[in-house]
């Protein structure tokens, strides 16, 4: 978050409950960090004090970098997963529709 790197999240071919077993008060989910807007606000409440600090090592000047994004991933490769499992996968993403979403299709 600091460097501006992107955070993919792949989820391969599981569906993870997010919202149901993830999502608490020590990594919130759909009130922070599923949420970009609330995320880029609050970021300091999931910021630990070892990891408070910026690109220069200065202590105390953590700031999350305005290019920062995060990926989920999932894979639709296995010919058991389809467009039900995918829909699965997004019921279980906290703000989903939020997120711009882009579906690859394999080329032969």
């Amino acid at each position: 978050m600091r460097s501006g790197n992107t955070l993919v999240i792949d989820l391969d071919t599981m569906v993870p409950p997010l919202k149901t077993k993830y999502d608490s008060a020590e990594l919130p989910l759909s009130k922070l960090i599923f949420n970009r807007e609330s995320l880029f606000k609050d970021y300091m409440t999931v910021v630990k004090d070892e990891e408070n600090y910026d690109m220069m090592k200065s202590k105390n000047q953590y700031y999350l970098n305005e290019k920062f994004s995060l990926i989920v991933l999932s894979n639709m490769q296995d010919e058991s997963c389809d467009d039900e499992i995918i829909q699965m996968v997004l019921d279980e993403l906290p703000n989903e529709d939020q997120f711009l979403k882009l579906y690859i299709e394999a080329t032969d």
